[in-house]
């Protein structure tokens, strides 16, 4: 089998074209196609100085989101290319996650990142906390509006109407394979980059309430950047 780079379908080119030339969405797809180098240079760097700074390098909510950093630039890839639930589906991810390593850092102060992790490793063998409580016991006094984002985002993942059960009514209505045709949309584009833009609000205002609770001042972080 011969393989050729990028091995894109075809119809993800005229996806791209018709995203990139609605002149609606082009302050969303600039958020979206800057925002890898806005996390790692306007967001991580200053947010590692301060805690470097503090003496609290030891946390593994820096950690896990600076190991997010591709993650985001291949998600800003896929939505400028149609696959909207993918791109959702990655955010919820990461929003349940940030809160995880948030509570590991507030509850485990002095302890290393590789100790925070194995911490991590025995509630997780022991089928520790998911979902609301997550989010209830993380520490963080707004946790109840992210919980609510969550729990939207979580049609993504579980069966449900307008996720798994809509697309399998579609290839009952349509036929297969064309029922695999990937469109652009607008409404889609639109509901992505917003819960993309208050996931980076979140983890902007977790990174700076992290901060004060770990008595860090904040000298060159700014945790309303993405506000």
């Amino acid at each position: 089998m011969s393989v050729e780079f990028p091995s894109l379908q075809p119809f993800y080119e005229k996806v791209f074209d018709e995203t990139v030339s609605d002149k609606e969405v082009a302050a969303e797809i600039e958020f979206v196609s800057g925002f890898f180098e806005e996390w790692v240079g306007n967001f991580l760097h200053p947010l590692g100085d301060d805690l470097l700074d503090g003496n609290q390098s030891e946390s593994i909510l820096y950690c896990y989101m600076a190991s997010q950093s591709l993650n985001f630039d291949w998600m800003s890839h896929t939505l400028l290319l149609g696959n909207y639930q993918v791109v959702l589906r990655e955010l919820r991810s990461i929003l349940e996650n940030l809160f995880y390593m948030f509570y590991l850092d507030v509850n485990n102060k002095g302890k290393t990142v590789e100790e925070k992790y194995m911490v991590l490793e025995k509630q997780e063998l022991s089928n520790g906390p998911h979902g609301k409580p997550v989010f209830r016991n993380s520490g963080y006094s707004n946790w109840e509006s992210c919980y609510d984002l969550y729990r939207r985002l979580c049609k993504y993942i579980h069966i449900h109407t307008r996720s798994s059960g809509k697309f399998a009514l579609e290839v009952a209505k349509k036929g297969f394979p064309e029922a695999l045709d990937v469109k652009y949309s607008r409404e889609s584009f639109i509901e992505c980059s917003k819960t993309w833009r208050e996931l980076a609000k979140i983890a902007g205002s977790l990174a700076g309430d992290l901060l004060q609770k770990l008595g860090v001042g904040m000298e060159q972080f700014n945790p309303n950047h993405f506000a």
